[in-house]
């Protein structure tokens, strides 16, 4: 009886053994389980001077200057809207573990974390360097592979590259590359009434001084092209071009016109400077550069009642006087592809009539 006793109290030893074991092992995996995902990120943000993103084929660096400005240096060193940047990386150091996820290198692909990436992937890397010059001389000292992102609850997939346990967090980050999604891409919001006189292609239209009527006149070499219909559309659509002006890429501005391509030039006379946009044909795109005087003795963009439109500005494409001497010299070594909708403005074609029920 004693020796069976002894047997029994050695088993529930076990038991109470084992159950112990487990419940440490079961800690342990909520611990890890829990907290930021890159909790190293937040004490270097400040040191971070390139992050490159890559998906697929396609690929952006961004590299910081001394000055703490943001570059795309895959566009040429273009300004690069410091939000956007501010918005990865607090992004990723914001991001919470939810659930430990596979660590099996063949189920990647199904959260989109596999890398290099499959066709079934289509997951990011983004490898972010704290090196003085912003180059990648030395190696990443963060590298993050992004996966599938959840609506609801707002969750993402994520693992560091040189580990296979993969997470899901709470929370997620915009990875994107296509340039202009890293820039501020409106270059100009003016409010209506601030130009009062345009030329194109032969026209020239000019506003009355109390700013209702507009007068078209066309040259005597464009008179035949120019139609009623279209001058009536030049006139509906060409002083207020300048009013949403955007572009879908950016480059260097070349030194000399490119050869043999189509040219076109727009004037705007506007209250406080002269803006002429000269553009160039390649193909079914239209780059433009810009050259600005403004007027001498002209009112201060915070003056009168653009004063009031430039104070209610708040976000890119809101009505906006700029600071025309300042606006030169920040884009005048560039030059910006138009948007389609936007190129396609200059042709005042009539709206077709085509598919429209018949008058009765």
């Amino acid at each position: 009886m004693k020796g069976k006793i002894t047997v029994l109290g050695f088993v529930v030893l076990l038991l109470t053994a084992s159950a112990y074991v487990l419940m440490l092992s079961q800690t342990k995996d909520a611990t890890d389980s829990v907290g930021a995902f890159a909790p190293e990120l937040a004490q270097r943000i400040s040191a971070i001077s390139r992050i490159e993103v890559q998906r697929g084929t396609d690929a952006i660096i961004l590299t910081r200057d001394a000055a703490g400005a943001w570059k795309l240096a895959t566009s040429d060193g273009y300004p690069a809207s410091t939000a956007q940047v501010a918005g990865l990386v607090n992004g990723l150091a914001s991001l919470e573990k939810d659930a430990a996820m596979t660590a099996k290198p063949e189920k990647f692909g199904e959260l989109a974390l596999a890398w290099p990436a499959t066709e079934a992937s289509v997951g990011a890397l983004v490898r972010l360097f704290d090196t003085p010059d912003g180059s990648a001389s030395s190696a990443p000292f963060a590298e993050y592979v992004i996966g599938q992102e959840r609506a609801k609850p707002r969750t993402q997939y994520l693992r560091m590259l040189s580990e296979t346990q993969c997470w899901r967090c709470r929370g997620s980050v915009s990875v994107d590359v296509e340039p202009q999604r890293w820039m501020d891409t409106t270059l100009l919001s003016l409010p209506d009434g601030e130009v009062h006189s345009a030329e194109f292609d032969g026209l020239s239209l000019t506003r009355d001084p109390y700013g209702k009527v507009w007068t078209a006149t066309a040259s005597e070499a464009s008179k035949e092209q120019w139609t009623p219909e279209r001058i009536h559309e030049a006139e509906s659509m060409l002083p207020s071009w300048l009013s949403r002006l955007e572009f879908d890429d950016v480059r260097l501005a070349h030194t000399t016109p490119l050869a043999d391509a189509p040219t076109q030039t727009i004037v705007f006379d506007s209250l406080r400077a002269r803006v002429v946009v000269h553009g160039v044909t390649e193909g079914d795109r239209m780059w433009v550069r810009f050259e600005i005087t403004p007027h001498e003795g002209a009112p201060k963009p915070d003056a009168g009642l653009n004063g009031e439109v430039n104070a209610k500005y708040k976000y890119g494409g809101d009505p906006q006087v700029p600071d025309w001497a300042a606006w030169n010299d920040a884009h005048k070594a560039w030059e910006f592809r138009l948007p389609a909708w936007k190129v396609q403005q200059l042709k005042f074609e009539p709206p077709s009539l085509e598919g429209m029920p018949p008058s009765r």
